[in-house]
């Protein structure tokens, strides 16, 4: 079969596609807990399940938008880049919405936390479920695949690094001038919404839906009326997606409980959040490089499955030692940060590579091709792990007692911060690796074979 190699312009404009995703969803991974507890005043374990009840709505709600996605037949614009296109603007004004205080009372205020982001994340999943389903038509080579994941890391990691070195900036130069708290993340918030829809036009422009199942009978295509339930439940026969989903909830858990309490961690370990938020943005966005570079060939001469069992685990040990050793000096403490980040970034960049293979073991196994059910699937899980860490963080500051208005904490608070943000992540990262290595059955050499054996064909539109 013949195997398109991609350009660098489309793997560069899928992974734009990211960096848009990632000036909406970033906000809120790495702001809105701090923003809900020092500067709407919610208290820590009210803002937390704030995260909780949204995300595991959302996780539904993703659930519906994939098997929506999946009954759609391809247009002059293609299946999933429609969604792409016209779910930005909704998105962008969402997200702003959500660092908005109102002047309510303080029930209100948690009313209007819980229903600004409820639907943020019902946004949110309308643009990236289509989005994360599209590079499974895009190629069916592993290897393209692969440098697909890889754009789209890079992509997720510059909205990373942007994100982390400018909102303070613009808050603070808009409060200088307004002394308006409301107004100053408003302003920084939109700025960066803004330019995620220039990156998503950038994205829908820049990609190509090219491969398709063969045709399959009537009696065989998913229809609206299918459940839900029943095609997640489906997925139940999938083994490598079984694995993968629990390995996603160890390790995607431990990114988003980083990215929720570091922000405590700076400011009142080491009494420089702003500054260190831009110091562990770029040194986050240097880690990434060295596997940018090597991501490909290390797949290549490992596979996906050792690679990911690898950096899982190396990470761990890592934060193990920076937990016991290095936690209160800040330049070993970033030294192993460092190191421990371009580890976590070997899984981070071949999970998307992984969801593309699973599609073709599940029409292998079935006949039928769900690239949304299975992503959405997959970001169902995603939002279970946004759910649960984003609870964490808040009912542990609450057990042990933080106050956000002490400039400084007792030290029950800080030890409490410090496990949440160091400790247990190392744990929940080697567990995972251990796991994947046992239980994964899917190898590189088994999927070729599936590709071979489903002969997929090019897709009869031109994306124009």
């Amino acid at each position: 079969m013949s195997i398109k190699r991609l350009s660098f312009r489309e793997k560069l404009s899928y992974g734009m596609g990211d960096l848009g995703n990632g000036f909406m969803f970033d906000m809120g991974q790495l702001y809105l807990l701090f923003f809900y507890t020092n500067y709407m005043k919610i208290s820590p374990v009210i803002a937390g399940s704030v995260f909780l009840v949204a995300k595991i709505a959302d996780a539904f709600i993703d659930t519906a938008v994939g098997a929506f996605v999946d009954t759609r037949v391809p247009g002059k614009l293609g299946k999933f880049r429609p969604f792409i296109l016209f779910g930005s603007f909704p998105l962008a004004i969402l997200t702003t919405i959500c660092f908005v205080v109102p002047n309510f009372g303080e029930t209100g205020r948690v009313v209007w936390a819980f229903a600004t982001y409820i639907l943020f994340n019902a946004a949110y999943s309308i643009v990236n479920i289509p989005y994360g389903s599209m590079s499974a038509v895009m190629t069916v080579d592993g290897v393209e695949r692969t440098k697909l994941a890889n754009f789209r890391s890079l992509g997720s990691q510059a909205a990373l690094f942007f994100s982390g070195i400018f909102v303070y900036p613009v808050v603070d130069f808009i409060h200088h001038h307004s002394k308006n708290d409301n107004l100053s993340w408003a302003v920084a918030i939109g700025s960066m919404t803004l330019l995620g829809m220039i990156f998503h036009f950038l994205c829908f422009k820049g990609c190509k839906e090219r491969y398709v199942a063969k045709p399959k009978p009537k009696t065989e295509i998913i229809s609206r009326k299918d459940s839900e339930l029943n095609a997640f439940m489906f997925l139940c026969k999938n083994k490598p997606f079984i694995v993968f989903v629990l390995f996603t909830l160890l390790t995607i858990a431990t990114t988003y409980i980083i990215q929720q309490s570091q922000l405590y961690y700076f400011e009142y370990q080491f009494n420089a959040g702003k500054e260190m938020m831009k110091t562990i943005s770029t040194l986050n966005m240097i880690a990434f490089f060295p596997i940018f570079f090597t991501i490909a060939v290390i797949v290549k001469k490992i596979g996906k499955k050792a690679a990911m069992a690898i950096g899982a685990i190396g990470f761990g040990i890592v934060q193990t030692l920076n937990y016991f050793l290095f936690a209160e000096n800040q330049i070993a403490f970033l030294t192993c940060m460092f190191l421990s980040q371009i580890l976590i970034m070997i899984p981070n960049s071949v999970c998307w590579a992984i969801v593309a293979d699973i599609v073709e073991w599940g029409e292998f196994i079935s006949g039928k091709r769900t690239e949304g059910i299975i992503y959405s699937s997959y970001s169902f899980t995603r939002k279970v792990c946004q759910a649960i860490a984003g609870f964490i963080p808040g009912l542990i500051l609450s057990i042990v007692g933080f106050d956000p208005d002490l400039a400084t904490q007792p030290e029950g608070v800080l030890a409490g911060i410090k496990f949440t943000y160091i400790a247990l992540p190392a744990m929940l990262t080697i567990i995972a690796g251990i796991m994947f290595i046992f239980f994964y059955p899917l190898t590189e050499a088994k999927h070729r074979e599936i590709v071979e054996h489903l002969g997929l064909e090019k897709l009869n539109t031109q994306n124009s």
